[in-house]
């Protein structure tokens, strides 16, 4: 058995470095010249008088760059913005075009400057909402938006809309929030992971339909005091390094927990109290 290998050409147009793939004629941006700070990318680009189509943003392609502004034409093709892809950047304002229907886990790490975005209004799986958040399905096919994809990372306070069902990774990592509330009757399941790490949360009390706090949830929340869950909780997991670093010096474990993961609770100097019901 022959086990045959797309091989990828990188090619360097308008100061983008990108990676070509021949048996789809896509183009996939892999990375910059340091020096660009304002961008727009086009539909596509021509390598011997081949068009190409502008499909993803991969890994770590800007990282660490100047850019300050990325925009895209109307008739972009971009369907994927990749893990890492602004991380460490300089970035400001960003437009998610028309097509885009993956943004993958950890896009927007540590993009603690990016306070405008917007997204496309035909775009069918991400929206903007109340100019602040970027919001997105759960699952491609249902109609409603239940999930809390960003928020601009110069944000406050904020109150999350009761429709919201997961709080996706690294929503609010970097930002500047320092108070957060919910509604009574939220619908909140999923914190997942990297979700406020380093912001300046100072109190959190978390909604009674919250089943899930993954990993590093609020990692690195050094002003982080008290942590509050209701009475009828029904969290089951915590899980490893979820509140690694925070400020507390007393919390009460929710009886519906089964799970505490490894270093849920590290370095959290002041914690001198835990109460665990005896059921």
């Amino acid at each position: 058995i022959v086990w045959w290998k797309t091989t990828k050409e990188k090619i360097e147009q308008n100061n983008i470095i990108f990676s070509l793939n021949e048996e789809e004629k896509a183009a996939d941006i892999v990375g910059i010249n340091e020096k660009i700070i304002d961008l727009i990318i086009p539909k596509s680009i021509k390598y011997e008088s081949k068009e190409y189509f502008i499909t993803s943003i991969l890994n770590g392609a800007f990282i660490g760059s100047n850019i300050k502004s990325l925009n895209f034409t109307p008739d972009s093709r971009l369907q994927t913005i990749e893990t890492d892809a602004f991380c460490r950047t300089s970035i400001e304002s960003l437009t998610i075009p028309s097509q885009v229907a993956e943004l993958k886990e950890g896009w927007c790490n540590r993009t603690s400057k990016l306070t405008n975005i917007n997204v496309s209004p035909n775009n069918q799986y991400f929206k903007t909402y109340e100019n602040h958040l970027i919001i997105g399905k759960n699952k491609i096919e249902i109609t409603y938006f239940d999930c809390l994809v960003f928020c601009v990372r110069n944000i406050k306070t904020i109150t999350i809309p009761n429709f919201i069902k997961h709080i996706c990774p690294y929503a609010f990592n970097g930002c500047e929030l320092k108070t957060i509330e919910f509604s009574k009757d939220s619908k909140l399941q999923i914190i997942d992971s990297n979700a406020f790490r380093n912001t300046s949360l100072t109190t959190i009390s978390i909604p009674s339909q919250v089943i899930e706090i993954k990993k590093f949830a609020f990692f690195c929340c050094y002003q982080l005091q008290r942590i509050e869950f209701q009475n009828d909780s029904k969290l089951r997991k915590i899980d490893k390094q979820a509140f690694s670093f925070a400020d507390i010096k007393s919390i009460t474990i929710p009886s519906s927990v089964t799970l505490i993961g490894e270093n849920a609770f590290f370095f959290c100097e002041k914690l001198q109290r835990i109460e665990i019901p005896n059921d």
